[in-house]
């Protein structure tokens, strides 16, 4: 996902979270992947994050890089470490709510750290609203992904948002 994008998408947003949520969805792709321990992909992220901005600081463009030096830090760690945490529960939700015919394990792992993710945001930070979490979870997965992903990524996360937040839907 481009950093421009991302920050003229979020004019209004925070974009420390936007870019926290995009650097976990990452993240735990890593960790998923690699059969790792979060804070080993967390430690390993932040130190090479850091310098892949500092590399930047003399390239043409770096104008796009110099966003991810804005990232929440705290947030992304509670966010990946807090979602790996609840991996079982998170899984068995995407399970229930996925078509019978499509198994958790054809879900590429991209798709499913973004679930993963958005569901874990959904249950461990009531104070975010719904709406910011789909949102901001729809723009990440429209950056690598086409409609059909989008919407079925949607309605899972609008099943979950009604089971948990029932009192904050309008």
């Amino acid at each position: 996902m481009n950093s421009t994008s991302l920050a003229s998408s979020n004019k209004h947003g925070n974009l420390k979270r936007s870019l926290s949520r995009l650097a976990s969805v990452q993240a735990l792709y890593q960790i998923t992947l690699l059969s790792e321990e979060p804070d080993n992909i967390i430690d390993n992220y932040l130190k090479n994050y850091l310098k892949v901005i500092s590399s930047y600081e003399n390239e043409s463009n770096f104008d796009e890089m110099v966003y991810f030096d804005k990232m929440d830090h705290k947030f992304f760690n509670k966010l990946t470490k807090g979602t790996w945490s609840e991996i079982d529960k998170i899984d068995s939700l995407i399970k229930e709510f996925l078509h019978e015919e499509w198994p958790i394990n054809r879900l590429e792992i991209l798709i499913k750290s973004i679930l993963r993710l958005a569901i874990g945001e959904i249950i461990l930070f009531e104070k975010i609203p719904p709406k910011v979490i789909i949102t901001e979870y729809m723009e990440i997965t429209s950056a690598y992904y086409d409609e059909k992903e989008v919407k079925m990524i949607n309605a899972i996360l609008d099943k979950i948002i009604h089971l948990y937040r029932k009192k904050e839907i309008k």
